[in-house]
């Protein structure tokens, strides 16, 4: 698992993003202070290797919403950037 998330509700099957795990962090902080992609041993030893990676990861799905849930949503942005969040 690549992030920390916490369930917000069980009925709905809703999750909560809280951070990332702590291995995930240090290989940024890795790439980040050498400003370079981490260099990757070559498994076989050959100059021409190839990785496959398989990642199931969380999708989106975008719809259109009741002007209800607009409203709420945009409420819910401006709060939080004027400082009500927290």
């Amino acid at each position: 698992m690549y992030a920390l998330v916490g369930q917000v509700n069980m009925i709905n099957c809703v999750s909560t993003y809280f951070q990332p795990q702590f291995p995930v962090t240090q290989v940024v902080n890795a790439v980040v202070a050498q400003g370079a992609i981490l260099p990757m041993e070559n498994p076989d030893a050959r100059p021409n290797s190839s990785y496959a990676a398989t990642f199931h990861g969380p999708d989106l799905q975008c719809s259109s919403v009741s002007d209800h849930v607009h409203r709420s949503i945009v409420a819910n942005i401006v709060n939080y950037t004027a400082g009500g969040h927290g």
